[in-house]
């Protein structure tokens, strides 16, 4: 089990990794020029990395179903509308937040637009907060997740202002919750994340780069819960097994098991099944809409 090293050169800013467990908590630090992942792990995130991954055109997200039948009306029928309230597909729209109505047929070459309930309003917050980037995760990719934000840490990400209190988070990863409470899911995954992000910064090519990142407390904490559920598994299915297990007993699982969603349990603890990695760098945006793609 790897311990996370919190250190920093005195000559240099430390470039901090966050864990916002919930999104109103990143409201307590600076996301400018940083890097925002939003995680929804049950379901809209798995969901919407399925999507890209079998060939969706892109996925767009808003906040409120008016918004969004607005601007179906605006682009046209081949829009897809895809999300839910309270787990259950909105009236009207195409498709719901089930990972497994994201085939290849049903969305290949397709644009999607999705709202939901805790999912797409944490974009909206990473976006109001200031972010450079945006990019969506869950356990699914979470290796791909891990390696892009090492890249992002590499690519001479400066804070905007001189940083005393350490209140900026060069990453920030967003935990959705559910119904405004924390959800271990979504924490999980954040821990799964950090867990991999360790695993590479101990490459020699990568001693540099280690040396100026900074773990939050949230970030150890949820870092611990993966490498305690992690540790009890003998290999890649058991793995899986056991987090569709948990799945079972937190929050965000419970709630779709009482509504029969037992499949997307299995689906979303399917760890790095997919090498996708939505992103939107909003500093490339002019209209204001939060567009994710696949990152090359």
């Amino acid at each position: 089990m790897n311990n996370l090293q919190l250190t920093s050169k005195a000559d240099l800013l430390p470039l901090r990794v966050e864990v916002a467990m919930l999104p109103n908590a990143a409201e307590l630090f600076s996301l400018e020029r940083g890097l925002a992942v939003v995680i929804d792990t049950l379901r809209f995130t798995t969901s919407a990395i399925t999507a890209l991954a079998v060939g969706a055109k892109y996925v767009q997200t808003c906040t409120t179903v008016e918004q969004a039948l607005q601007i179906r009306r605006s682009l046209g029928p081949e829009l897809l509308l895809c999300g839910e309230r309270e787990g259950i597909r909105i009236d009207g729209f195409d498709l719901g937040n089930s990972p497994l109505e994201y085939t290849a047929e049903n969305v290949a070459q397709r644009p999607l637009l999705f709202s939901t309930t805790n999912g797409t309003v944490a974009v909206e917050t990473a976006q109001r907060r200031g972010a450079q980037r945006i990019m969506l995760a869950a356990l699914i990719n979470r290796r791909s997740i891990a390696e892009h934000m090492l890249e992002f840490l590499n690519s001479e990400v400066t804070p905007p202002t001189e940083d005393k209190n350490r209140s900026w988070s060069a990453i920030t990863l967003m935990c959705a919750g559910t119904d405004g409470l924390v959800t271990g899911e979504d924490v999980l995954t954040a821990g799964a994340i950090i867990d991999h992000l360790q695993v590479v910064l101990e490459q020699p090519k990568n001693q540099t780069i280690k040396n100026r990142i900074l773990f939050s407390d949230a970030a150890v904490i949820a870092n611990r819960y993966w490498q305690t559920l992690a540790s009890q598994s003998v290999n890649d299915e058991d793995l899986n097994h056991g987090i569709c297990d948990h799945f079972h007993h937190v929050r965000g699982g419970a709630k779709l098991l009482e509504l029969n969603y037992h499949q997307d349990l299995k689906a979303a603890a399917a760890v790095d099944q997919y090498d996708c990695v939505p992103s939107c760098d909003l500093s490339s945006i002019t209209d204001g809409i939060v567009r994710f793609t696949k990152r090359p």
